[in-house]
C-alpha cells in the first residue's frame, strides 16, 4: 500500500498515544500490557479513513472562460433555518470581496436550500440569504461592482435530498449553499 498519508497519521497517533500513556517504569516509553491492548483496539486506521471520507469541502470554486463561481455551504454562512450571517461568514466574505472588487462586471449571488420545509418557506429563506450576502458584499465593496441577489429555494439541487426513499442528510447539506459568480480575471 505504500506510505500513504493515512498510514503516516496512524503511526503518528500510535506514537503519540504510546508516549502519552507510557509508564514511569525503568524502560522509557514502555507500555503496560493493558495499555498496549487498548491502543490496538482503537482501530485508528479505520477511524482515520472514515474521517477522510466524511470530509466535504465547505467552499468550492469553479472557473470557466469568463466567470468564476465560489460556492459556500450555507452551514458556514448561516445558522440552521436563519438568514443572518455568522461571524465566520462576515470574515469569509471579506476575503472574497477583494477578488470580487477587481473583477468588474455584475456579481451574482444565488441562494439555495435543501428540501426540508415547504416551497414558499424555502424560496423565502433562499432569497433572504442571498440578499444578506449581497448586503455584506455591498457594504464591503461600497456598491461597486453592482451586485444582484436571487433565491432558488429547493428548485436547483446539486445532490439528492433523499436516497432509496429515505432522508439523505449529506445530500441535503450539499444543497444548502450560496454561490457568488463574478467576472474571471
Amino acid at each position: 500500500m505504500g506510505d500513504l498519508p493515512v498510514e503516516r497519521a496512524m503511526r503518528f497517533v500510535t506514537l503519540a498515544l504510546a508516549l502519552a500513556l507510557s509508564s514511569t517504569g525503568s524502560t522509557p516509553g514502555a507500555l503496560e500490557p493493558t495499555v498496549q491492548e487498548s491502543i490496538r483496539d482503537l482501530a485508528i486506521g479505520d477511524a482515520i479513513r472514515d474521517l477522510e471520507l466524511s470530509i466535504e469541502p465547505l467552499e468550492t470554486e469553479v472557473s470557466r472562460a469568463d466567470r468564476t463561481t465560489v460556492t459556500i455551504a450555507s452551514d458556514v454562512l448561516f445558522d440552521f433555518g436563519r438568514a443572518g450571517l455568522t461571524e465566520v461568514a462576515t470574515r469569509r466574505l471579506g476575503l472574497l470581496a477583494e477578488r470580487v472588487r477587481s473583477s468588474g462586471g455584475v456579481v451574482r449571488v444565488e441562494g439555495h436550500t435543501d428540501s426540508i420545509g415547504g416551497d414558499a418557506y424555502n424560496m423565502r429563506l433562499s432569497r433572504q440569504r442571498a440578499q444578506q450576502v449581497k448586503k455584506a458584499l455591498d457594504r464591503i465593496l461600497g456598491g461597486t461592482p453592482r451586485t444582484v441577489a436571487v433565491g432558488y429555494g429547493k428548485t436547483r439541487p446539486i445532490a439528492p435530498n433523499t436516497k432509496d426513499g429515505k432522508d439523505h442528510p449529506e445530500g441535503r447539506a450539499k444543497n444548502r449553499r450560496v454561490s457568488i459568480s463574478f467576472a474571471a480575471k
